[in-house]
């Protein structure tokens, strides 16, 4: 457990709405919760960007690539050059997601 400083003004309303650490844990997970779906809403924007350009989710458009005999390989490569990169970026943003995603159900069971 870590020490916060909380400016007095704050104590005094937080202790008047009831037990102060719970009070403190409640508004902090809210907060947490609020932030957490700002980070995976963007995660979100960014993967549905790169499934419309693709025509795939991610699951599908790695699958295909990782299938020897997937003829979505060299279609992609006529048409999407850059495809290499846009592949790492969507990557990123879906196991960013998928991070938001287990640090939400973990702070919503505690």
């Amino acid at each position: 457990m870590s020490n916060v400083a909380i400016r007095n003004e704050f104590v005094e309303l937080l202790s008047v709405l009831g037990d102060l650490e719970s009070e403190v844990d409640d508004a902090l997970r809210r907060y947490i919760l609020d932030r957490a779906s700002e980070r995976m809403e963007r995660c979100r924007e960014e993967i549905r960007y790169f499934e419309q350009v693709y025509g795939h989710s991610f699951e599908d458009f790695a699958a295909a690539l990782a299938s020897e005999d997937s003829p979505l390989l060299d279609e992609i490569e006529r048409h999407h050059p850059t495809w290499e990169a846009d592949y790492n970026t969507w990557e990123t943003y879906a196991q960013e997601f998928e991070r938001w995603k287990k640090r939400v159900s973990d702070l919503l069971t505690m």
